[in-house]
């Protein structure tokens, strides 16, 4: 039997661990909103780069998934937009600007850009999700139900096609 110290002691290590794991998810959220001040104040410095090499796709990403986080949406597809062009086949691209378009209620492009996606790589089961909600958006039960039941089918734990599906 663990002496009463032990114990304690491992009390006291569970409750810490507990409290840190707390303290990090709150750091986290604090980090974040610190990310998106940073961005906003140093977004003339990303303008800038991106003006001096307006095809480094990796200043334009940038640029594109902070206008995201900032919810300027219209600014982020725009730049993704061009993303686009110089490389209709990057899932990241794609997605987002999926994501972007389902954001701004836009659901027959953004469906496009699900399309697309699901062309590369179709086993994305998010993005078929996704895709659904968009064609319920747009009273096309039919599809959606077909696309939510072939999620299932291929993962069967995929619970938002579940919640989707009985809606």
């Amino acid at each position: 039997m663990k002496s009463r110290p032990t114990i304690l002691l491992f009390v006291i290590i569970i409750l810490g661990i507990g409290l840190s794991a707390c303290h990090s998810s709150e750091k986290k959220k604090n980090e974040k909103q610190d990310q998106e001040v940073s961005f906003v104040d140093s977004f003339p410095i990303y303008e800038q780069m991106l003006e001096k090499d307006s095809l480094n796709a990796a200043i334009r990403f940038t640029i594109a998934k902070n206008y995201y986080a900032v919810k300027e949406y219209e600014k982020a597809i725009s730049h993704f937009l061009i993303l686009y062009q110089s490389d209709p086949k990057n899932l990241v691209t794609l997605i987002n600007l999926g994501n972007l378009y389902y954001d701004t209620n836009q659901d027959e492009k953004a469906v496009q850009f699900y399309e697309k996606t699901l062309k590369i790589d179709s086993t994305n089961t998010d993005v078929r999700c996704d895709m659904a909600t968009c064609y319920l958006n747009m009273k096309q039960l039919q599809k959606a139900q077909t696309l939510l039941k072939y999620n299932i089918k291929m993962d069967y734990n995929h619970a938002q096609s579940h919640h989707n599906l009985s809606v």
